[in-house]
């Protein structure tokens, strides 16, 4: 499996503090990885140095082969890189279709948003997004009325209607209901077998049991482990560092 991303000798330091230090990390293309650590392991770090919001101080990152280290955030969302933040970033006042449809709106140039052709794929697109998130229903109810993970899904739906190819996800169950996260994991099951390539923070245990195919430990901002689910709750530094000694 080719890396469609890797960091090489990554680092960033905000004055004192080393976030991540001399990191080499990767993700294969089609790969779904879960990233765990305990707070300030320097995941979120990471996630802002992949996707430009931060720069580093030293290392690079490297998209599906080339540097993308000096570029702006919009034109690495350009290439083909999506986050979706923690907490729910949506357009309250607009209605689930219409948060969608900026999404992609902002994906095409302004002339060809007045084709009658491009206007239906942009439709199309949004239906099929909205049936993904499990929204369709919901397509006309303003952002503000949705429950918490419901702003969690169409934030998602909001990233994928960019069609990328590398998915940023930054705890996408915080704050749901058992059912609501079972169903965030089905989506996330389903997208990945479509070969996107997904990358997870997390800190729910059983949550990334449900869906990882491999995780990467995270400990003051260099890899403390790597491997499947087994592997990792039962490595003794992991335990120590993360899951709590037994």
């Amino acid at each position: 499996m080719s890396p469609i991303l890797e960091t090489k000798s990554l680092t960033k330091r905000f004055g004192g503090l080393t976030a991540t230090n001399n990191l080499d990390f990767s993700v294969g293309a089609g790969e779904l990885r879960c990233l765990v650590g305990p707070n300030g392991a320097g995941k979120t770090t990471l996630f802002n140095l992949i996707t430009g919001k931060e720069k580093p101080t030293a290392g690079e990152v490297h998209f599906m082969g080339e540097s993308i280290s000096h570029l702006p955030v919009h034109e690495i969302t350009r290439r083909g890189i999506g986050r979706k933040f923690q907490v729910p970033n949506v357009y309250e006042s607009l209605t689930v279709y219409q948060n969608v449809a900026v999404a992609v709106q902002h994906l095409l140039p302004t002339a060809a948003l007045f084709g009658t052709r491009v206007a239906a794929e942009v439709g199309n697109r949004i239906g099929a997004v909205l049936h993904d998130v499990s929204l369709s229903d919901k397509r006309a109810m303003a952002a503000a009325y949705l429950s918490h993970g419901e702003k969690q899904w169409l934030e998602i739906g909001m990233v994928l209607a960019s069609a990328p190819r590398l998915l940023l996800l930054d705890e996408p169950t915080a704050g749901m209901t058992s059912e609501e996260t079972k169903k965030t994991v089905r989506l996330i099951r389903d997208l990945s077998a479509r070969q996107l390539t997904i990358l997870v923070i997390g800190h729910d245990m059983q949550f990334i049991r449900a869906i990882a195919h491999k995780v990467t430990v995270l400990h003051k901002g260099q890899i403390a482990a790597e491997g499947d689910v087994g592997e990792i709750e039962t490595n003794r530094l992991v335990r120590d560092i993360y899951l709590g000694k037994r």
